[in-house]
């Protein structure tokens, strides 16, 4: 049995999860149990799933309990990813959190969340702002919290999914494995807690262009919307879940500030870039 803490909770899985994920104290209950079934299982209402080809079925159930059902030769290292993943973000989003398909960054004492196309470069700037000395939040999936201060991220596995020419943005990544059914790389970047949380204060918007700019703030309808097409597992999300995400996007929008940004298109656009969200970051 393998047990992580990250992203908030303490996870129990019979599935070893990619990469570096913090371990979790033998001691401690856990909050999440991930594990096999050949069992048919019925959902109802306290359940989510969804199905892959080449993975199977999985079930998420009341915010605590994973159950993947594998399809017929389904290898280890998909449903790793699939759990991981998918799994994870279904059990987050059931427990309350609003979980984007974005990275975080912590620039200075708050963080940044970048979201947009798959595609776009989320993991890109990411990767460039570690390089040049801030601490990785989460990268594929932004975790959020609301409280009466704002918005808090939290901490997810430090580590970095990047195609093989964005490695050399990094100057020692701690390990480097493939990523299943994929041609980008998972990165270890930094020796670091996956525990706790940073308040969340900016959330980019990220397009790509042949200009590098951070425009102003978005107007609220337009953040809440960018938010909306930007929900982890947006395409498998039913009619009855879209009220509650929406709230929550509306949260998150309340408590930060919403930017559109172009980071340009070459390496030394992104250079530029980071220097932007640097300066952004100290001026706003």
């Amino acid at each position: 049995m393998f047990r992580y803490s990250a992203f908030g909770v303490t996870i129990e899985s019979s599935i070893e999860f990619p990469g570096a994920w913090g371990n979790a104290p033998s001691a401690a209950a856990p909050d999440v149990v991930v594990g096999l079934s050949d069992a048919a299982e019925r959902t109802d209402g306290a359940s989510r799933s969804l199905s892959w080809s080449g993975v199977g079925k999985l079930v998420a159930t009341d915010g605590r309990r994973l159950t993947i059902h594998p399809a017929a030769g389904a290898e280890p290292s998909a449903l790793s990813v699939a759990a991981a993943g998918a799994g994870l973000g279904m059990l987050l989003e059931q427990r309350g959190f609003l979980v984007l398909h974005g990275s975080c960054v912590q620039i200075g004492a708050g963080a940044a969340c970048f979201v947009g196309a798959s595609g776009v470069g989320k993991s890109s700037v990411a990767s460039a702002l570690v390089g040049r000395g801030h601490r990785l939040v989460s990268d594929a999936m932004t975790v959020v919290s609301f409280d009466s201060h704002g918005a808090t991220a939290h901490f997810g596995p430090p580590q970095l999914k990047l195609w093989p020419d964005a490695l050399k943005r990094l100057s020692a990544p701690l390990g480097v494995e493939t990523v299943f059914d994929s041609e980008k790389l998972l990165c270890a970047v930094q020796a670091a807690s996956t525990e706790g949380t940073v308040r969340l204060e900016r959330i980019y918007s990220l397009a790509a262009s042949e200009v590098v700019t951070i425009g102003n703030a978005l107007r609220p309808a337009e953040a809440v919307m960018q938010l909306m097409r930007n929900v982890y597992l947006a395409d498998y999300l039913d009619a009855s879940s879209a009220p509650i995400l929406l709230q929550r996007c509306v949260h998150a929008v309340e408590a930060t500030r919403s930017f559109r940004a172009d980071r340009g298109s070459t390496p030394s656009d992104l250079e530029h870039f980071v220097a932007l969200l640097e300066h952004d970051a100290q001026a706003r």
